[in-house]
């Protein structure tokens, strides 16, 4: 028996280096170490993703059109929510992906920006 390193499950060991109950679990550790290892470009938060500017599938036509100079290409990590803020927008530079997820991210997320934190805490604190 064995104890799985990310849902701490008690399971069958099959293999002597085996780690995890499941896939699931082996691809979640995995995931979460990646959070941590990497940095967002855009927000500072754990990501695992790569945003490739410009995006890969539009790469071949910027060599052809030669607009590398103008637009080099380049591979920035980044988060999955930042990632698909990005998707399919005709931003070229990181400059201006930079600035638009700076915009989406404030209202995605203004609702939580008149949340007084302190007063918060100081009620959980009470219970």
């Amino acid at each position: 028996m064995g104890t799985c390193g990310n849902c701490e499950r008690q399971f069958s060991i099959q293999r002597p280096w085996q780690k995890f109950c499941s896939k699931e679990c082996r691809q979640a550790a995995q995931q979460e170490r990646l959070s941590e290892k990497y940095i967002c470009a855009y927000c500072g938060l754990g990501g695992s993703c790569i945003d490739e500017i410009p995006p890969l599938e539009l790469q071949p036509m910027f060599s052809k059109l030669g607009m590398l100079e103008k637009y080099p290409i380049t591979s920035i990590h980044c988060c999955s929510e930042c990632k698909l803020a990005l998707q399919y927008k005709p931003l070229w530079t990181f400059e201006q992906r930079k600035e638009y997820v700076k915009k989406w991210l404030k209202e995605h997320y203004k609702e939580y920006e008149e949340i007084d934190i302190q007063r918060v805490l100081a009620l959980r604190l009470d219970y």
